[in-house]
């Protein structure tokens, strides 16, 4: 018989989303280093405590239930002690709090990082808070505090219980990127102009300015996005500007403080392969990434325009996805009118189930094969499908996801963590798509939560 989960308005404990989210933070944000848990401020303890790839300090607050305008409170009280702490005594505190923590290494080099580079205080403060489901007063307390200039984003998880008791979490489609609306760059009293020409004044200053300009260029030309904070710019696509690709700081003593994340650029330039990113580029890490100068800062520059330069513009199949626009079934099926073979396989693939469409510079359809129960498969209009087990949607580690994941594994075999391969829908016959999806329905009631009969 198959499991079915029954849907819950909270988890046993905080403690479990804690453990969650300080072994991946991915799951709440791109590039989150985790520096602390329950770091303790003149408010109280802040759950988790991150560093993002812009250099800021991110406070995590975590709630097994919903979260409530209290939480959003107390989390900006924290914030408030954080941004005027003197930085010897935050540096001792959080290391004495991270010796017996297996990312103690990582932690400690995004701290110190965080704390060279930072100007005179208030350091810079944002804000996340996840939990299962969120009050409409914390949501309306969210805007105005965007507007006002605050970053404050809100992760909602869904909660469902299996038969023997295992919690597995949904991630609500679209969470932990925010929406353009969601994520001010910067004070609401300077244009975007007005912030590039701030940190460009800066890189001046440090002696940067040259080859500052250079990397933006770079970006500017291959169609990207540029947006201002307070101490850095963030490189994104066009049609999401708030997603981490790039990031660059000019810091004191005459460098650039420079990152990219190669799995981001795969996910939403499909036409590069991530591995090309790190060949070109090297390794992508968490946090704010490395800091070059002299000869290393021009090799780094040069290696970026030349990534950009081979990769933009994109291939003419893709051109159109650098333009910003919502996606829906039809223009989703239009992506594929020059591929009539690949645009059968897609239609034969959107009618098998209920399907909601993810925005970005490529449109990615998601299919859940039970009414209120996950999704089980995404397919891509760069021609690729995988299993959205892998996206944080549902428990990876439910063992009802083996057939499926058996399936998939000879199509290119499991990544890391036992990540989805992407599967070019070319390599696969219209019989091999029909058995994918007949398993995937099966998984999806398997895992579907229950219902009144």
């Amino acid at each position: 018989m198959p499991d079915r989960l029954e849907p819950v308005s909270f988890v046993d404990t905080e403690r479990q989303l804690e453990d969650w989210i300080e072994a991946d933070p991915s799951l709440v944000g791109d590039g989150l280093v985790i520096v602390g848990r329950q770091v303790q401020f003149d408010g109280g303890p802040a759950d988790l405590l991150a560093i993002d790839p812009q250099g800021r300090w991110v406070i995590i607050e975590i709630k097994r239930g919903r979260n409530v305008r209290q939480d959003l409170a107390q989390a900006i009280d924290y914030g408030s002690s954080l941004a005027y702490e003197p930085p010897d005594s935050l540096r001792s505190r959080l290391a004495s709090g991270l010796r017996t923590k297996p990312y103690r290494d990582a932690a400690l080099g995004a701290i110190e990082a965080a704390l060279t580079d930072e100007g005179p205080l208030p350091r810079e403060v944002a804000y996340l808070l996840t939990g299962v489901g969120v009050h409409e007063a914390t949501q309306r307390m969210q805007q105005y505090l965007i507007h006002g200039g605050m970053d404050v984003r809100v992760v909602t998880l869904n909660a469902h219980r299996a038969q023997d008791g295992r919690m597995v979490l949904l991630r609500e489609p679209g969470q932990g990127v925010p929406e353009e609306s969601q994520a001010p760059a910067q004070s609401n009293s300077l244009s975007w102009q007005e912030g590039i020409e701030r940190i460009r004044a800066v890189a001046a200053e440090y002696g940067v300015l040259t080859p500052f300009d250079r990397w933006l260029a770079a970006a500017t030309h291959a169609g990207l996005a540029t947006r201002p904070y307070k101490h850095s710019i963030m490189v994104g696509p066009p049609t999401h500007k708030n997603a981490y690709l790039m990031v660059g700081r000019p810091v004191t003593g005459g460098g650039i403080r420079l990152n990219h994340g190669a799995a981001q650029s795969a996910q939403w330039f499909p036409w590069i392969p991530e591995e090309s990113v790190t060949e070109i580029l090297g390794s992508s890490t968490r946090g704010m990434g490395t800091v070059f100068s002299g000869a290393d800062l021009d090799n780094y520059i040069v290696r970026v325009e030349d990534f950009l330069s081979a990769y933009f513009p994109p291939p003419e199949e893709f051109e159109s996805f650098m333009e910003q626009h919502p996606w829906d079934r039809d223009r989703f099926i239009a992506a594929f009118t020059n591929r009539p073979d690949l645009q059968s396989k897609v239609l034969r693939i959107l009618d098998s189930a209920a399907v909601s469409y993810g925005a970005g510079a490529v449109g990615q359809a998601h299919l859940c094969f039970e009414e209120g129960g996950p999704q089980i498969l995404q397919i891509s209009t760069a021609g690729w499908l995988r299993g959205l087990w892998s996206l944080g949607t549902v428990d990876a580690t439910s063992p009802q996801w083996r057939p499926l994941k058996d399936e998939l594994a000879s199509w290119g075999g499991l990544g890391p963590d036992d990540q989805a391969p992407r599967i070019s829908l070319d390599e696969l016959s219209n019989e091999t798509i029909e058995r994918i999806l007949n398993i995937s329905a099966e998984v999806s009631q398997s895992l579907a939560p229950s219902r009144d009969q």
